[in-house]
């Protein structure tokens, strides 16, 4: 499965990736509070082995009491040397946003670029349209006048040049009309059958690399910390099961199954109208086939009502209390 997929899906891409850059950004707030507690827990045990005085106790005590002062030390460097290297996630985290920002709004732009052509080129045709069908109605007021004139015995000879002119204005738009739908098929094949799928196929790829980059930023983080104390290795543990279960491909297909058109088709392609909307035939006036897949309507829960079950207490005379009284409120 692939984003090429849903040939109808370019709006929910867009919500997608968006969502995804978002995310990204909630990792670097993350960040930043995190680079935030460590900071101030290795400035606080620094303050700490400051102000524990050295000479408290003679002999083995004093030893004991100078190593875990050492220690505290030694802890409070190492809290600090971590949040360096959190400061320098969140700097390459930054890089990342912005790379994805740009990346994603070149391939929005050129979707929507992609829409509003075949938007131009379907209204074209819905003009033209427009305009055949108003030449042949006054193309058929104009055959009225002459046969109204024959039948009065008056002469035909200006309401027939009118009407010869009506018919070759008509048979003009017609012709426009014939070419313009052409148009809008040529243009729908390029959208649906070129432009769009290798657009969505460069989105999935997007999309891929920044769940990769995110993955690696998990990694990242698992290995840096890793060397602060044995509670954070016990909880790396933790988290790296988490990191090795991420299937990047399966979430892929997952958003494509939830995200899939009701239709494995795209709409039909655009067909001639005849004149009076009863012959449709297209543009090289062969009968086209009239294939399609409806999209079924979605299927209506009916509510169970609660009325029956209340009937039935009353009926066997057990009590009702007030909350089933609210649920059978409309």
């Amino acid at each position: 499965m692939g984003f090429d997929e849903l040939w109808d899906g370019f709006e929910k891409i867009k919500i997608r990736t968006e969502s995804g850059i978002s995310f990204t950004q909630a990792l670097l707030k993350y960040l930043y509070k995190r680079q935030e507690i460590e900071l101030k827990y290795s400035r606080n045990l620094n303050t700490l082995f400051q102000e524990s005085k050295t000479e408290l106790e003679i002999g083995t005590m004093q030893s004991c009491w100078l190593s875990l002062r050492d220690e505290t030390h030694c802890l409070s460097e190492k809290r600090l040397n971590f949040c360096k290297e959190i400061e320098e996630m969140i700097n390459n985290v930054i890089n990342t946003i912005k790379n994805d920002k740009r990346n994603r709004a070149l391939l929005v732009a050129r979707g929507d670029k992609y829409i509003i052509e075949l938007a131009k080129t379907e209204e074209s045709m819905k003009k033209a349209r427009a305009k055949y069908v108003e030449a042949r109605k006054k193309q058929d007021r104009s055959q009225e006048a002459v046969q109204k004139a024959k039948a009065a015995g008056s002469s035909v000879n200006k309401p027939q040049k009118v009407a010869e002119k009506d018919e070759k204005r008509a048979d003009k738009s017609d012709t426009e009309y014939h070419q313009s739908v052409n148009n809008l098929k040529v243009a729908q094949d390029k959208y649906y059958d070129e432009d769009m799928p290798a657009l969505l196929r460069e989105f999935e790829e997007f999309e891929e690399n920044r769940l990769k980059v995110t993955r690696d930023y998990f990694n990242t983080l698992v290995e840096k910390q890793a060397p602060v104390g044995p509670q954070i290795v016990e909880s790396n543990e933790r988290f790296l099961g988490k990191i090795r279960e991420i299937n990047i491909r399966l979430d892929l297909d997952l958003y494509v199954e939830r995200n899939r058109p009701g239709s494995d088709q795209p709409p039909p392609r655009a067909q001639y109208i005849s004149y009076d909307g009863s012959v449709v035939q297209d543009v090289n006036g062969a009968n086209p086939s009239l294939s399609s897949n409806p999209i079924s309507p979605a299927k209506k829960v009916k509510k169970e009502s609660l009325t029956p079950k209340l009937a039935k207490k009353k009926k066997e005379g057990t009590p009702v209390n007030n909350k089933e009284k609210k649920k059978v409120l409309p």
